[in-house]
């Protein structure tokens, strides 16, 4: 009778085997070895089912890249990343670990620097400004490898073929494995492997 409602206790209050401590010589050793074992038991199944749960959120956040959508081919050549053309649009857009390296460019007839490029580099990525002397900015271009960075409508390295064609209005295919696409003085190549896959994109920015 007195060990149905300990165990009741034990159902409701997470630290029911501290009161066995007090209330132990009112039951048998089986009863207290039960109640221990189903204690240990149930912590088990919390810390398994904690780490599942973590695991899957973790899963879940890995997962978790833009939507593709349709754009508009000479948008998306215009602005390929679909955000303004200076260096901290393109710092705040980039991964976090994006490194921006300073080159300074001399003039020969001149002793002073008077022209420098900004390469932002994340991994096998990189995107390239120029910097005048009157702190002027302009993208050059950029070659990017990673999947961590992707294009204002969504695609990216490890895209297929067909979610390249079908998201770009006006995109015209053709069988190599390097496909240019352009407007004006500005142009984007997609390069693709044997099996469809997008590996790697580059982007030209104005010359003026």
């Amino acid at each position: 009778m007195f060990g149905a409602k300990l165990r009741n206790l034990w159902r409701n209050k997470f630290f029911a085997p501290f009161f066995l401590l007090f209330w132990g010589h009112y039951i048998t050793h089986f009863e207290l070895l039960s109640l221990v074992t189903n204690y240990i038991d149930n912590m088990k199944r919390g810390i398994i089912l904690c780490s599942i749960l973590l695991t899957a959120c973790v899963a879940q956040q890995s997962r978790k890249v833009p939507d593709t959508s349709t754009i508009q081919l000479q948008n998306l050549v215009e602005s390929p990343f679909g955000i303004d053309e200076n260096i901290n649009s393109y710092i705040s857009y980039l991964p976090k670990s994006t490194r921006a390296v300073k080159m300074v460019q001399r003039n020969m007839e001149y002793s002073k620097p008077i022209d420098t490029l900004i390469n932002l580099k994340f991994k096998q990525s990189s995107v390239l400004f120029h910097k005048s002397n009157f702190n002027r900015e302009i993208l050059l271009g950029g070659s990017i490898s990673n999947k961590e960075i992707v294009l204002a409508n969504g695609i990216g390295v490890g895209s297929t073929r067909n979610k390249v064609k079908s998201s770009i209005i006006g995109f015209e295919d053709n069988l190599g494995d390097t496909i240019v696409i352009g407007y004006s003085n500005r142009k984007i190549k997609f390069i693709f492997n044997k099996r469809g896959i997008l590996t790697k994109y580059t982007f030209h920015g104005s010359v003026e």
